[in-house]
């Protein structure tokens, strides 16, 4: 099995992906690296992979929206798990005795910056900010922009120390102890709900006619007739028309007392746009 994710290696996706293989019995698989979600998707379509592993939502910082939207206006891509981990953001540095007074440069993703902002604010308010395409793809960054290595840090996974002759300054750094992701395991074909018995949770896309009022309230009172509590709902521009959106759904499912095919075929009616984006278990793990 080929499962390519978002590297380069030391990213929190790179961590997530190999716990989810060594404890979810996904034997067998070889991890193939990506530098960008858009190519990530694109190995997915012309079938270089067969599964992608991917964040798609943080704790603090919301959604990744890239990937909705790759599941939404993607043919054939459907989740067939998902993974929550914790996320702990460490302070690396090639100077080990750096003080969080004496930095002058961070490089990390935004996200990443964002989930710490509150402590860069209080121990190094004037450091200029410099944003990666990944946590772990800040390092090379450092002599790239020819940045002082005595004076810059790095956000990211403590591990990252593993690929990089650098150092763990502090860790647990994010404003938020409590922070997590969810990553999902994403695939071709649409996940056979019937071959699923366990507690699991559906994620559905559907639009609704524009200016019609009282429309969205329609697909949601027939979760409502099924008793159905609804874990999330957001909504992502349909990108072709502006003011148009596509809603986005998350809900438990049990199988003994929900028939999802007729929930569908009961939503589709009423919606312009209808995708089923996968039925799937969400496992929990810590890094």
């Amino acid at each position: 099995m080929r499962i390519g994710y978002l590297g380069p290696k030391g990213t929190f996706t790179h961590f997530a992906c190999q716990k989810a293989i060594q404890d979810h019995e996904l034997t067998h698989s070889e991890m193939i690296e990506y530098q960008s979600l858009d190519r990530l998707f694109d190995a997915l379509t012309n079938e270089s992979v067969d599964y992608v592993f991917s964040p798609i939502e943080n704790s603090i910082e919301g959604p990744v929206n890239r990937v909705l939207d790759a599941l939404t206006h993607i043919e054939n891509t459907y989740i067939h798990s998902s993974y929550t981990m914790p996320i702990n953001q460490s302070i690396l540095s090639f100077n080990n005795a750096i003080q969080a007074t004496n930095i002058q440069h961070i490089v990390s993703m935004p996200h990443a910056i964002a989930q710490c902002y509150a402590f860069i604010q209080s121990n190094c308010p004037h450091a200029t900010l410099h944003h990666a395409p990944s946590t772990a793809g800040s390092v090379p960054m450092i002599d790239a922009l020819k940045l002082p290595r005595d004076t810059t840090v790095v956000i990211g996974h403590q591990g990252i120390a593993d690929y990089f002759s650098i150092h763990i300054i502090e860790k647990n750094i994010q404003d938020q102890k409590m922070n997590s992701t969810e990553f999902c395991l994403i695939g071709r074909a649409e996940p056979d709900v019937k071959s699923i018995h366990d507690m699991t949770q559906s994620l559905l896309a559907f639009s609704t006619p524009k200016d019609s009022p009282g429309s969205l309230l329609s697909v949601l009172e027939i979760f409502k007739d099924h008793q159905i509590n609804l874990s999330k709902i957001l909504s992502r521009p349909e990108k072709s028309d502006m003011g148009s959106y596509i809603f986005f759904v998350e809900f438990p499912t049990k199988f003994d007392n929900i028939l999802l095919n007729e929930l569908f075929a009961k939503i589709k009616k009423k919606s312009q746009f209808f995708k089923h984006l996968g039925t799937y278990k969400n496992r929990g793990f810590h890094d």
